[in-house]
């Protein structure tokens, strides 16, 4: 489970790095910097999300130490809500691009599950 996500974070990031030259090759470097802000702070929430999770389920912690991890983590999904206004309304980040750079994170996850192992059924020696 790990190895898939750790997978689709690599995707996400050629994905993003991707689609960020193609938007600045075809459309102009408004959108391109929209599209690399977004799949950079997508990746990056999705990261510590990923590190939140593994210590509530991988650590062994009492239930006050998961219960301040889930604190944690609501403060997180705070600060990513500040981000993303501070981003489109202060930086003047261009919304599409911002969007779409937010769907290379959705377009990385479906194909990290699709190359996983994870799920599938473990052959019998």
């Amino acid at each position: 489970m790990l190895q898939t996500l750790t997978r689709v974070e690599a995707i996400a990031a050629g994905l993003g790095a991707t689609v960020s030259l193609g938007a600045w090759t075809l459309v102009g470097i408004d959108l391109a910097c929209g599209v690399f802000v977004g799949a950079l702070l997508a990746l990056a929430n999705f990261h510590v999300m990923r590190k939140l999770m593994a210590k509530m389920i991988l650590d062994d912690r009492s239930a006050a130490g998961r219960g301040a991890l889930a604190a944690v983590g609501g403060a997180k999904l705070l600060l990513l809500i500040v981000l993303v206004g501070v981003v489109i309304t202060t930086l003047k980040v261009d919304p599409w691009g911002f969007f779409f750079g937010t769907l290379t994170l959705v377009v990385a996850i479906v194909a990290g599950a699709l190359t996983s192992d994870f799920g599938r059924p473990v052959e019998e020696v």
